[in-house]
C-alpha cells in the first residue's frame, strides 16, 4: 500500500492537490494513510509530496528559459508566490538566488537536443 502511494506521488506530483486526494485515489482512509507512511518512510506523505516537488524545482532552476510561473506549474504549485515561500521554507534560499547562483547566461545555454528538457 505505501508503496503504491509513493509510486502515485511519483507519477502525480503535479496534479496531487494533497494527501486527502492521495488518500481517495488509493481508496483508504486519509489519517491512516498519514500514520503508515510516516512508520514506514520517516516521512508524512505531504513532506515527501513536497520534497519530490522542490528536488524537480531545483533541476528546472538551472535552465534560464523557464520562468518561475512556469517551474512552479511544472511542479505542481498553485502559482509561482506559493512556489517561492514553499521553496525558501524546504532550502532556506529563494528560486531566483539559487538561479542565479547556479544558471548559464540564457545566450549561452545551449539545449540538449536529446532530452525532453520540460519534462522530469
Amino acid at each position: 500500500m505505501i508503496s503504491d502511494a509513493i509510486a502515485e506521488i511519483n507519477e502525480s506530483y503535479t496534479e496531487l492537490y494533497g494527501v486527502s486526494e492521495l488518500a481517495d485515489s488509493l481508496q483508504i482512509n486519509k489519517s491512516y494513510l498519514i500514520r503508515r507512511f510516516k512508520k514506514e518512510v520517516g516521512l508524512t506523505p505531504g513532506r515527501y509530496l513536497m520534497t519530490i516537488r522542490i528536488g524537480k524545482a531545483k533541476k528546472l532552476l538551472t535552465r534560464p528559459q523557464y520562468q518561475l510561473e512556469v517551474i512552479a506549474a511544472l511542479c505542481g504549485f498553485s502559482g509561482a508566490n506559493y512556489f517561492c515561500k514553499a521553496y525558501k521554507k524546504e532550502t532556506g534560499e529563494t528560486p531566483t538566488a539559487v538561479r542565479n547562483r547556479t544558471a548559464p547566461p540564457a545566450e549561452l545555454y545551449i539545449p540538449d537536443s536529446e532530452n525532453n528538457e520540460i519534462y522530469l
